[in-house]
């Protein structure tokens, strides 16, 4: 099975994420981010952080428009500015 993970890396796709990569690293053709818990270079951060987290930045990532492309971008405030927000990354 081949997996695209399309995501916008809040809490609870970096908990998918991670398992995912755990258990079929193999599998996973590819991560991309999309706007929506947080602007898009905070989505491409949170993405680089599990692959590093899991091991695999060898996994690769992109990202999609910074903004959708007939309305503004709203983004989610559950999950903070960062889309990790009260997550040590460190």
């Amino acid at each position: 099975m081949t997996l695209i993970f399309d995501t916008n890396a809040g809490h609870d796709d970096m908990l998918a994420m991670l398992m995912m990569i755990a258990h079929a690293p193999q599998d996973v053709l590819c991560l991309t981010g999309v706007a929506g818990n947080a602007v898009i270079v905070s989505v491409a951060r949170n993405i680089c952080v599990v692959q590093h987290m899991a091991g695999h930045e060898d996994i690769p990532m992109h990202t999609g428009a910074p903004a959708p492309l007939k309305y503004d971008l709203v983004t989610a405030n559950c999950h903070g500015e960062s889309g990790l927000d009260g997550l040590d990354m460190s």
